[in-house]
């Protein structure tokens, strides 16, 4: 069949269909020059009332750590501009600094803050602002603002319990973010009493320890992003978003006997 049988009803029709789909044959896909262009409304003139009447948005699954829906009725440079606004502009909380008063564990300090950094934290960018220059700068406690900075302390020892044998596992021997302790600054404390910050996951693997070595540090959380020359992954709220284009099949003739027994399997 070919393209006026298979879009039916004018020329407009038949610009409408090379413009909306691709095809794929038997040998390759045909049009895919138009891979780029979506659905957007007939007209060449771009309208924002019409193509909120025609854009379409389902929520297929939800749970705390993943969201699936389908998206129709919008060009496919705007769906990957999504995707990239998930990754990038999303604003979030991450530890910024880490300082460290003692650490004699085998992960060198610079290593310690690196995968502190990367520990996602539960906290609601939307009560916080972004760092000013004196919030980056500042060291001592005095000196934090409470709606920019949130404050987590680690301090941990290794030992061995008193008659404990050679073979039993020391205490603090494996160290999880579950351990890093909340530091309310100012009215932290009553602000987030029923929603205190803390690691999104508490089982994340820091470190290990050995009989005798101790880590004591404090660290400072900043309102941030993945976009700009101070961007960073650990700002990111999503760790993957990604779309694929929804296929739609049409058969153009009848299929029949074994071909149409193939066809159902």
């Amino acid at each position: 069949a070919n393209m006026q049988e298979m879009a039916a009803g004018g020329a407009s029709a038949d610009l409408r269909f090379l413009k909306d789909y691709v095809l794929c044959h038997g040998t390759a896909p045909r049009h895919a020059a138009t891979y780029s262009k979506g659905t957007f409304p007939e007209d060449e003139e771009f309208s924002l009332g019409g193509w909120k009447e025609g854009f379409r948005i389902k929520i297929l699954d939800i749970t705390e750590d993943d969201m699936t829906f389908d998206m129709s009725g919008l060009d496919v440079s705007i769906a990957n501009a999504l995707r990239r606004l998930l990754l990038s502009e999303v604003p979030t909380v991450a530890i910024e600094k880490v300082f460290i008063t003692n650490n004699n564990g085998v992960l060198r300090d610079e290593l310690l803050a690196h995968r502190l950094g990367l520990i996602p934290i539960k906290v609601d960018p939307c009560s916080f602002n972004f760092p000013s220059a004196a919030t980056k700068a500042a060291t001592y406690e005095s000196e934090l603002d409470p709606t920019e900075v949130v404050k987590f302390r680690l301090k941990v020892k290794c030992m061995r319990e008193a008659g404990a044998g050679r073979d039993q596992e020391p205490v603090n021997s494996k160290i999880f973010s579950k351990q890093l302790e909340w530091v309310p600054i100012g009215e932290q404390e009553e602000r987030f009493a029923n929603d205190r910050p803390e690691p999104v996951h508490s089982d994340i693997l820091i470190t290990r320890l050995r009989p005798g070595q101790e880590i004591d540090l404090t660290m400072h959380c900043h309102k941030g992003n993945n976009c700009g020359e101070r961007g960073h992954a650990k700002w990111s709220p999503v760790a993957t978003a990604w779309y694929r284009l929804l296929p739609r099949i049409d058969i153009v003739e009848d299929v029949e006997g074994e071909d149409a027994e193939a066809l159902v399997q």
